[in-house]
């Protein structure tokens, strides 16, 4: 079964009774928020049932490291913050659109369950391939080993110099303590496999092997 489909033709559903309900009053705001909680408990459980389809073992990769920074933290909790004082101002002021308060309300538990889910089964990631470096965070990005002009490490965090000089940064003190090391470890050999430079500096402070130029 296709969840992610079911999930938004629930969603679509409900967003289009919901809009024609504003214009022809079928039913009442009561009997809306009714059938809104309802059909919000069946796109929660698709929602996550998405999120494990799309997550099972079988397609992530087993030589990962749990990893998430405060930033994603702070803006996830900021976009649901905004999302839900917009529903309340909008089921607070009482007009026509107070009914889409509780479909805003929906979408935002459904975000909120997910992420949960995603935190307790460490979806959140950095994995180490053969010639890329994959960051699962809140969308997947690839840095691959050819793009990657310099390597920094500073106050516990390397710094990835791409070619178009932008830097990917690694916070090593946000993942786990009793894989951080492993990390460090694994990524040296890549670097040293894929022939990635390091500044005098990393070399030093975290006392790396030599590194062919």
């Amino acid at each position: 079964m296709n969840y992610g489909l079911a999930k938004n033709l629930t969603l679509l559903f409900l967003l289009i009774f919901t809009l024609l309900n504003v214009f022809y009053r079928w039913v009442g705001i009561n009997a809306t928020i009714t059938l809104q909680f309802a059909t919000g408990l069946i796109y929660l459980v698709l929602a996550v049932a998405d999120h494990m389809q799309r997550n099972s073992a079988s397609t992530l990769p087993e030589d990962r490291f749990a990893y998430i920074t405060n930033g994603m933290i702070a803006v996830k909790g900021l976009k649901l913050f905004a999302f839900t004082g917009v529903a309340i101002g909008l089921y607070v002021m009482g007009t026509r659109l107070q009914a889409l308060s509780g479909i805003i309300i929906i979408l935002v538990l459904g975000e909120a369950c997910v992420f949960f889910f995603r935190l307790a089964r460490k979806n959140y990631f950095i994995s180490l391939f053969n010639n890329y470096i994959l960051f699962a965070l809140e969308s997947d990005a690839k840095v691959f080993a050819r793009h990657i002009t310099a390597v920094e490490y500073r106050y516990d965090m390397l710094f990835l110099t791409k070619e178009n000089k932008k830097v990917q940064v690694i916070e090593l003190d946000k993942l786990s303590k009793n894989k951080k090391q492993e990390f460090i470890e694994r990524f040296v050999l890549w670097a040293e496999n894929n022939h990635v430079k390091f500044t005098d500096e990393a070399r030093n402070s975290l006392k790396f092997l030599v590194l062919s130029s």
